[in-house]
């Protein structure tokens, strides 16, 4: 999946994503991981949510966050 041209900010938050095992996630453990602010980690879930790598659905009001590709750790580090 090399192809996809994600922002830093987005395989960054796909890294994190990634790393908690995705589920129900609150948005402030993914600011722990990431260090984005609240408006850069809303455009990178929008991207995320854009490009069909990451689908958002609600659990009780609360989201939870399933990666749809397998994207390579060395990939999104680069």
């Amino acid at each position: 999946m090399n192809n996809i041209m994600l922002s830093d900010h987005a395989k960054e938050l796909c890294l994190a994503i990634k790393k908690l095992g995705g589920g129900q996630l609150t948005e402030w453990a993914l600011h722990r991981l990431t260090g984005h602010s609240h408006g850069t980690f809303t455009a990178a879930r929008q991207e995320l949510c854009r490009d069909g790598i990451l689908e958002i659905t609600h659990e009780k009001r609360k989201p939870v966050y399933r990666l749809l590709v397998e994207l390579d750790d060395e990939w999104l580090k680069s």
